[in-house]
């Protein structure tokens, strides 16, 4: 049997209310954005993070209420960032500083 998670009486039996964090792996937008909404209903405080395919549509899981919103894509090129750096003779320190300051410039409010 297959649960929808959107569904308030799966969040219900979920104990959401009681929930210190809500993790959403899985990438049909529509139905993350009712999660997110029921969650926020039963337990407005809650801490989301919500993994994307990409980033083209994040506006409405941000808006839905999502804490942190992880676009897979960004997530790669970052890595793939690093191991650039890395091979291309930088150390580990300087790849991970320079990953780290693009990672601010795209995403400032962090």
């Amino acid at each position: 049997m297959k649960a929808d998670a959107s569904r308030p009486p799966t969040l219900h039996r979920s104990r959401v209310q009681r929930a210190r964090l809500l993790v959403v792996t899985f990438d049909e937008r529509r139905a993350v954005e009712r999660l997110l909404h029921e969650a926020r209903q039963h337990h407005p405080e809650i801490v989301s993070i919500v993994s994307a395919a990409d980033d083209r549509e994040l506006s409405g899981i941000v808006e839905a209420g999502a804490t942190v919103v992880f676009a897979e894509n960004l997530a790669a090129g970052l890595t793939l960032s690093d191991q650039v750096l890395l091979f291309s003779g930088l150390s580990q320190e300087r790849a991970a500083s320079i990953v780290s300051e693009v990672r601010v410039e795209l995403n400032p409010e962090r």
